[in-house]
C-alpha cells in the first residue's frame, strides 16, 4: 500500500496469503498517520484491477470500492501487470519490460510494456492477456528487453523458447508495488481518466478464475 502527499511517498509492502482484508485498512491508518493526515484528506484511491488471484483482485477493487464511497472521491483502477512492470523498470532500469505472472492452469498473464517518454508512466503495447507459455512473441525490434514476473520463475524455459532470444535481465520474484500504482493515478488525475466506486471492476482475463 502506498499513500502520496505531495512529493512524499508513504509505504508498506507486505506478501499476505491469507487475511488481506483485515490488514489493509489498518496498513492504511498506518500510512495516515505517518503522514500526519486524515482519511477525508485522500483525494484519489488507485487500485489494483488484476489480473491475479481471483481473492485478491476481489479484495483489492472492494476496499477501493468502499473508501471511495465513504470519501467521496473518484478511483483509479492499474492493471497488476503494469504494477510488476513498474518495479522491473525501477530495479532493472529497463524502458521495455515483458511481463509474464503465473495464472496458473499452465498459463501466465502476458503484457509488453514499455515507457516510451521518461515523463510519462510506462505503458501496456497492445492489450494483456492470459494464454499458454507456448504462444507468447515479442516485436521484432526488441532486441534490448527485460523480463519481470511470477511467470518466468514457473515458466521460463517454455516463455525462452517461445520467444527465440533471452531478456538482458530478468526479475522472476517481482510482484506488484503499490508505488508503481501512482505515476499512473496521478496521469489519471490529469487527464480525467477518474472513475466512480460504482464504476471499478476486477480484470480476470479469463472467465474461469482460480484464488
Amino acid at each position: 500500500m502506498a499513500l502520496q502527499v505531495g512529493e512524499l511517498v508513504f509505504f508498506r509492502h507486505a506478501v499476505i496469503p491469507r487475511g488481506h482484508a483485515r490488514e489493509l485498512l489498518p496498513m492504511l491508518d498506518e500510512l495516515l498517520a505517518e503522514a500526519g493526515v486524515s482519511r477525508s484528506a485522500i483525494g484519489l484511491v488507485a487500485y489494483g484491477r488484476g489480473p491475479g488471484a481471483f481473492t485478491g483482485v476481489r479484495i483489492s477493487v472492494a476496499v477501493a470500492q468502499g473508501l471511495g464511497r465513504g470519501l467521496g472521491c473518484p478511483l483509479v483502477g492499474v492493471s497488476s501487470l503494469l504494477a510488476v512492470a513498474g518495479v522491473a523498470a525501477r530495479e532493472m532500469s529497463g524502458s521495455r519490460i515483458a511481463v509474464a505472472m503465473d495464472a496458473r492452469m499452465g498459463e501466465v498473464y502476458w503484457a509488453l510494456c514499455e515507457q516510451v517518454h521518461p515523463e510519462q508512466p510506462i505503458q501496456i503495447l497492445g492489450e494483456e492477456s492470459v494464454l499458454a507459455p507456448t504462444a507468447v512473441a515479442l516485436p521484432a525490434d526488441w532486441t534490448d528487453w527485460h523480463a519481470a514476473g511470477t511467470g518466468w520463475a514457473v515458466h521460463g524455459d517454455a516463455l525462452l523458447v517461445a520467444l527465440g532470444r533471452a531478456p538482458t535481465q530478468r526479475l522472476d520474484n517481482a510482484l506488484p508495488d503499490a508505488r508503481c500504482l501512482l505515476p499512473h493515478a496521478l496521469e489519471a488525475w490529469r487527464n480525467g481518466a477518474l472513475q466512480s466506486a460504482a464504476s471499478a471492476r476486477p480484470v480476470y482475463l479469463r472467465d474461469k478464475v482460480t484464488g
